[in-house]
Protein backbone atom coordinates (compact mmCIF):
# COMPACT_ATOMS: atom_id res chain seq x y z
CA UNK A 1 0.00 0.00 0.00
CA UNK A 2 2.83 2.47 0.39
CA UNK A 3 4.16 1.42 -2.63
CA UNK A 4 1.37 2.59 -4.33
CA UNK A 5 0.76 5.81 -2.72
CA UNK A 6 4.18 6.64 -3.23
CA UNK A 7 3.16 6.09 -6.42
CA UNK A 8 -0.03 8.18 -6.70
CA UNK A 9 2.37 11.01 -5.17
CA UNK A 10 4.50 11.63 -7.73
CA UNK A 11 2.15 10.89 -10.29
CA UNK A 12 -0.12 13.52 -8.59
CA UNK A 13 2.44 16.18 -8.38
CA UNK A 14 3.47 15.64 -11.88
CA UNK A 15 0.11 16.10 -13.23
CA UNK A 16 -0.76 19.20 -11.20
CA UNK A 17 2.38 20.92 -12.47
CA UNK A 18 1.29 19.62 -15.59
CA UNK A 19 -2.22 21.29 -16.06
CA UNK A 20 -1.22 24.44 -13.93
CA UNK A 21 1.99 24.90 -16.38
CA UNK A 22 -0.75 24.54 -19.15
CA UNK A 23 -3.66 26.60 -17.52
CA UNK A 24 -1.33 29.25 -16.37
CA UNK A 25 1.58 29.01 -18.57
CA UNK A 26 0.83 31.46 -21.65
CA UNK A 27 -0.29 34.17 -19.88
CA UNK A 28 2.13 34.64 -16.66
CA UNK A 29 5.40 33.20 -18.88
CA UNK A 30 7.35 30.33 -18.31
CA UNK A 31 9.80 31.07 -15.53
CA UNK A 32 6.59 32.38 -13.02
CA UNK A 33 4.90 29.87 -13.98
CA UNK A 34 7.25 27.09 -13.41
CA UNK A 35 8.11 28.42 -10.25
CA UNK A 36 3.87 28.60 -9.16
CA UNK A 37 2.99 25.53 -10.30
CA UNK A 38 6.63 23.70 -8.98
CA UNK A 39 5.76 24.69 -5.29
CA UNK A 40 1.91 23.90 -5.70
CA UNK A 41 3.24 20.49 -7.09
CA UNK A 42 5.81 19.54 -4.39
CA UNK A 43 3.61 20.79 -1.77
CA UNK A 44 1.02 18.09 -3.03
CA UNK A 45 3.15 15.81 -3.51
CA UNK A 46 4.46 15.38 0.32
CA UNK A 47 0.91 15.87 1.65
CA UNK A 48 0.46 12.87 -0.20
CA UNK A 49 3.43 11.13 0.50
CA UNK A 50 3.35 8.20 3.21
CA UNK A 51 6.88 9.36 4.25
CA UNK A 52 10.05 11.01 3.43
CA UNK A 53 8.52 14.16 1.65
CA UNK A 54 11.30 15.42 0.19
CA UNK A 55 12.31 12.24 -1.72
CA UNK A 56 8.64 12.22 -2.81
CA UNK A 57 9.16 15.87 -4.14
CA UNK A 58 12.59 15.29 -5.60
CA UNK A 59 11.31 11.98 -7.62
CA UNK A 60 8.75 14.60 -8.87
CA UNK A 61 11.04 17.37 -10.05
CA UNK A 62 13.08 14.52 -11.79
CA UNK A 63 9.75 13.93 -14.01
CA UNK A 64 9.15 17.49 -14.09
CA UNK A 65 12.81 18.35 -15.19
CA UNK A 66 12.80 15.41 -17.85
CA UNK A 67 9.54 16.32 -19.26
CA UNK A 68 10.95 20.12 -19.64
CA UNK A 69 13.63 19.25 -21.70
CA UNK A 70 12.08 16.77 -24.25
CA UNK A 71 9.09 19.63 -24.87
CA UNK A 72 10.46 21.71 -28.33
CA UNK A 73 8.20 24.64 -27.54
CA UNK A 74 11.49 26.79 -26.65
CA UNK A 75 15.17 26.24 -27.37
CA UNK A 76 17.38 23.77 -25.34
CA UNK A 77 19.41 26.69 -23.12
CA UNK A 78 15.40 27.83 -22.26
CA UNK A 79 14.54 24.40 -21.48
CA UNK A 80 17.22 24.25 -19.19
CA UNK A 81 16.80 26.57 -17.41
CA UNK A 82 13.10 25.94 -17.07
CA UNK A 83 13.68 22.76 -16.24
CA UNK A 84 16.36 23.30 -13.75
CA UNK A 85 13.88 26.28 -12.22
CA UNK A 86 11.06 23.80 -12.02
CA UNK A 87 12.90 20.87 -10.17
CA UNK A 88 14.26 23.44 -7.66
CA UNK A 89 10.64 24.90 -7.07
CA UNK A 90 9.14 21.00 -6.49
CA UNK A 91 11.73 20.24 -4.40
CA UNK A 92 10.88 23.52 -2.58
CA UNK A 93 7.27 23.09 -2.22
CA UNK A 94 7.97 19.61 -1.04
CA UNK A 95 10.92 20.65 1.49
CA UNK A 96 7.68 23.55 3.17
CA UNK A 97 5.36 20.58 3.43
CA UNK A 98 8.30 18.44 5.16
CA UNK A 99 9.07 21.47 7.69
CA UNK A 100 5.49 22.41 8.31
CA UNK A 101 5.08 18.33 9.31
CA UNK A 102 8.05 18.80 11.38
CA UNK A 103 6.89 21.52 13.01
CA UNK A 104 3.29 20.11 14.03
CA UNK A 105 5.40 16.89 15.75
CA UNK A 106 7.38 19.22 17.46
CA UNK A 107 4.42 20.93 19.01
CA UNK A 108 2.70 17.86 19.80
CA UNK A 109 5.64 16.72 21.73
CA UNK A 110 5.93 19.85 23.68
CA UNK A 111 2.38 19.47 24.42
CA UNK A 112 2.39 15.63 25.54
CA UNK A 113 5.17 17.27 28.11
CA UNK A 114 2.99 20.21 29.76
CA UNK A 115 -0.08 17.38 30.21
CA UNK A 116 -0.84 17.37 33.72
CA UNK A 117 0.24 13.43 34.81
CA UNK A 118 -3.26 12.74 36.39
CA UNK A 119 -7.13 12.59 35.65
CA UNK A 120 -9.07 16.00 35.49
CA UNK A 121 -10.95 16.86 38.41
CA UNK A 122 -8.52 14.88 41.08
CA UNK A 123 -6.68 16.59 43.71
CA UNK A 124 -3.26 15.91 45.21
CA UNK A 125 -1.57 16.03 48.36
Amino acid sequence: MRLARSGIAVATGFIVFSFVFAVIGPSMGAVLTSIGAGLISGYLTAKIAPSRPVAHGGATAGLVAASMIVQPVFDLGTRAIIATLSAAAVSAGAWIRGQADAARADIAVKDERRAPTGTAGEERP
